[in-house]
């Protein structure tokens, strides 16, 4: 079982707490304070004040006085930017969960069906790889950037603009997923039958749709769309692209591990999918691809599949129907500079 506390994923010692090898940069302290003060009287006291004082250089493009900024205030200021683009409205009800940017709605996700015996029985058979796939699964758990690292270089000097890019995707695909899974309030696998025994512990927060499926599909479509220049078309989704494949290894873990059902794997890729081509298009002033996902009597056959067929929800009898539509999207500056340098880092 995954260890929640103070040394976990988000505990205060664990590798994104407070303390942890991922936590802000310092900056300054009381060292600095107290070793600069002689100076600082001696300046201050010999100091004559010009009437006239040279006016500093401020940098006029985005970028560089983006780049002027420390680490932790980039990305603070850039997951703002990214984030405040999208708005999310639970579901209510019947009605169904939205997100939207200026120009309406990017997707509207419908409530699930009932659970059914076939859904229990499809879970209880990818439990068999669960064994396998722990070490993935309980990583995971914390972070799965770096396995899109697996396909494409990021981070550090050489590439840190992508990085910086793919973690503000799913920082805001996080923020909005769990606005929306707050209002479906979806009971977990484990909530229907305890003996699924699920192989990692089950989170407090709702089923439906998937975190996990919501971020990673976000990060893969918005590495398709770096790679093209343009949204994503859904009408080209493959398992064969690599992007997708990691992220639907990623989704499909969570199955396997017992707490996800099949629909919330494919409804957060839909989800997903909608975030990542809104930011893409936000970035290069185009229209967004806006989906509305409808559950029609969605089922699962039972059988062990290598990856979630998530792309047959793109297509006639995948379980669901999606329409798809455009929306208008308001272009960021920074958004666009970042994109360009991001495109310039994928190579």
């Amino acid at each position: 079982m995954a260890v929640q506390g103070t040394h976990g994923p988000h505990g205060p010692h664990g590798p994104h707490g407070p303390h942890g090898p991922h936590s802000p940069i310092v900056e300054g302290g009381a060292v600095t304070i107290y070793s600069l003060e002689p100076a600082r009287k001696a300046h201050r006291d010999g100091w004559v004040i010009d009437e006239d004082p040279a006016q500093p250089n401020v940098a006029s493009a985005v970028l560089d006085r983006f780049d002027t900024l420390s680490g932790r205030s980039k990305s603070q200021l850039f997951y703002s930017e990214v984030s405040d683009l999208l708005s999310a409205t639970p579901s209510q009800g019947e009605t169904p969960a939205t997100v939207a940017v200026s120009g309406g709605d990017i997707v509207s996700i419908a409530k699930p069906g009932s659970i059914t015996a076939a859904h229990l029985e499809n879970l209880r058979n990818l439990s068999r790889d669960s064994e396998d796939r722990l070490p993935e699964i309980s990583d995971q758990i914390g972070s799965i950037l770096p396995y899109f690292g697996q396909i494409q270089r990021m981070g550090g000097g050489t590439a840190r603009y992508l990085a910086l890019l793919l973690e503000a995707t799913q920082s805001a695909a996080a923020r909005v997923s769990y606005q929306i899974k707050f209002g479906f309030s979806a009971p977990r696998p484990m909530q229907y039958a305890e003996y699924l025994s699920p192989a990692i512990q089950t989170p407090s927060h709702s089923s439906y749709p998937s975190g996990h499926a919501t971020e990673a599909f976000a990060i893969a479509t918005m590495i398709m769309a770096l790679r093209t220049g343009a949204p994503f078309d859904v009408t080209q989704l493959e398992y064969e692209a690599l992007p997708f494949h990691v992220a639907g290894r990623i989704a499909q873990n969570r199955e396997i591990a017992g707490v996800h059902f099949a629909h919330d794997t494919h409804a957060g890729a839909v989800f997903g999918i909608a975030v990542g081509n809104a930011i893409a298009a936000s970035a290069l002033g185009v229209d967004a691809p806006s989906y509305a996902f409808e559950f029609n009597g969605f089922t699962v056959d039972g059988a062990k599949t290598p990856l979630p067929k998530t792309a047959n929800l793109f297509k006639s009898g995948g379980g669901g129907t999606v329409l798809a539509s455009q929306v208008k999207t308001t272009q960021s500056e920074l958004l666009s500079a970042i994109f360009a340098k991001a495109q310039a880092d994928i190579g």
